[in-house]
């Protein structure tokens, strides 16, 4: 039944299992297949953290990013594509490009605790 954590659960199994398939070669960096790498072509790698349904993507290959979204959106139905993260999994992530850094923080929950 959607919406179930069995049927998060059972999603978030048939993408972790279909990343590490012939079907598109992820290797699990972890025993919990929470994380996950590919090696592409060119050498660079991409690195996927998935979280029941929730995904984020690091890469340096703007092409073989856009192969793996391709070909994960003819399986999977996707929310957003490619966009930069501002929130993932409750926590904010604030980039400074010019200056080269990257801020977590979860003032947001710590807010919403205080109320």
């Amino acid at each position: 039944m959607p919406g179930t954590r069995d049927a998060a659960f059972r999603f978030w199994s048939t993408l972790s299992t279909w990343m590490v398939t012939v079907e598109y070669g992820f290797e699990p960096v972890n025993a919990g297949k929470t994380l996950f790498r590919i090696r592409s072509s060119d050498g660079t790698v991409m690195i996927i953290a998935l979280y029941v349904d929730d995904g984020l993507v690091a890469h340096k290959n703007d092409g073989a990013y856009a192969a793996f979204v391709k070909a994960l959106a003819t399986r999977f139905e996707l929310s957003a594509e490619s966009k930069e993260v501002t929130w993932y999994l409750g926590v904010r992530l604030q980039r400074d490009w010019e200056v080269g850094t990257l801020k977590l923080t979860q003032e947001q929950y710590v807010k919403d605790l205080l109320k």
